[in-house]
């Protein structure tokens, strides 16, 4: 199964390129659970795929005037200038293969452990 998809994800070029030999083999493992699947067997009803990542580094601004809609004979306008807020890390986590949004959490200048 997952070779198959593998094969055809690597006939597409692209500036990101895997130099990792075993590249293939790690993917496949990873595409059979999105598709039901761990070592060959289908997964059972109490078996969760779950994926979760993060964002870290958002800078928080807001801008110091609202945004202007465009008028009659006038562009819009947009205030080029902000306030600093801080810097926020968004980390969330999806359930396959409802696609349900089990979790996510931005998170303020502090460190968050998955639950």
């Amino acid at each position: 199964m997952a070779q198959r998809r593998c094969d055809q994800t690597m006939a597409y070029r692209s500036w990101i390129f895997p130099r990792d030999p075993q590249f293939q083999a790690k993917a496949a493992v990873v595409l059979d659970l999105y598709q039901g699947f761990y070592q060959g067997q289908p997964l059972g009803p109490d078996d969760y795929v779950i994926s979760a990542d993060e964002k870290t580094g958002l800078q928080a601004r807001k801008r110091i005037a609202p945004t202007q809609p465009p008028g009659p004979g006038r562009a819009g306008r947009v205030e080029f200038e902000y306030e600093r807020h801080g810097v926020l890390a968004y980390m969330a986590s999806l359930g396959h293969p409802t696609g349900q949004n089990l979790w996510n959490m931005p998170v303020e200048n502090r460190h968050c452990v998955l639950p």
